[in-house]
């Protein structure tokens, strides 16, 4: 796992957490990076974030953004003193949201990483230019407020959607791209968004990246295998079992409702 700002976050498929690596280069004020390592094959994944440790109530509630090869679901999971719960379980991204047609609701969509399919007659000129290809990122905020939510705004993705065929230029862009991430089909029906937050402006963006590649594509990099193995209780710490994103029952409760060789790597800081 990786720790910063007071969480620990890692990655989990059905096999148990992904590997992780040092990576070799530093990254951005309040960011830490690693490498995690993703099976040959196509697996699905989730994500889990939790506190590390118990602190006063105040000080531990932020609203976290996931984003995959730089497209951002449509909403957020929350760790705070309004779901208490979470203060001790976390949380974890099982799902992926996509907005309605009419942008009041959300499709909750399953996640996984393939293989890339590359298709040679593809260039990066025919499909939109994405520099966070293989990037898994969870960024978070401090939150004033929970609140129910009203609708007010329409629910909407950020970012380019990961593409499923990728032409050479996008491959040579990614530096040893191996995997891409895909969003799986659309559930029954969407779902109602139950409470929003609001954010404290002057909080900063605190952000985790996890820079996916198999293990081949890993060793190409220059990562050792040994040597840069990230071990238990060895996780990276930053600047100073498993929770419901939804927590939909806790909120009706509360509103009264039912040395080695570095390569040049880098990456857009775009949200």
């Amino acid at each position: 796992m990786v720790v910063h700002n007071g969480y620990s976050f890692s990655i989990l498929t059905p096999d148990g957490p992904l590997p992780e690596y040092t990576f070799p280069t530093s990254s951005p004020r309040h960011t830490k990076t690693i490498y995690v390592e993703v099976p040959t094959g196509s697996t699905s994944f989730t994500l889990h974030v939790k506190p590390t440790h118990l602190v006063k109530l105040k000080d531990r509630s932020h609203r976290f953004n996931l984003s995959l090869d730089g497209f951002s679901s449509a909403t957020a999971c929350s760790i705070t003193s309004a779901f208490p719960i979470t203060l001790i379980n976390g949380i974890t991204f099982t799902k992926f949201s996509i907005p309605s047609p009419d942008g009041d609701k959300i499709d909750k969509r399953s996640l996984s990483f393939q293989p890339v399919q590359l298709e040679l007659d593809v260039s990066s000129g025919q499909t939109a230019k994405n520099d966070q290809l293989g990037v898994v990122k969870v960024s978070w905020q401090k939150i004033w407020t929970v609140v129910e939510w009203e609708g007010r705004a329409s629910l909407r993705n950020k970012g380019v959607s990961p593409a499923e065929v990728l032409g050479k230029d996008d491959v040579r862009e990614a530096n040893g791209l191996s995997h891409v991430t895909r969003i799986g089909s659309a559930a029954d029906k969407p779902s109602k968004v139950n409470y929003g937050v609001s954010i404290n402006p002057f909080s900063p963006v605190y952000r985790v990246r996890f820079v996916y590649r198999s293990r081949a594509a890993l060793q190409t990099l220059g990562v050792d295998l040994e040597r840069d193995l990230i071990r238990g209780g060895e996780a990276v710490d930053g600047d100073s079992e498993s929770g419901w994103c939804g927590l939909r029952r806790l909120f009706r409760t509360m509103f009264g409702k039912s040395a080695k060789k570095e390569k040049k790597i880098s990456f857009s800081e775009k949200k």
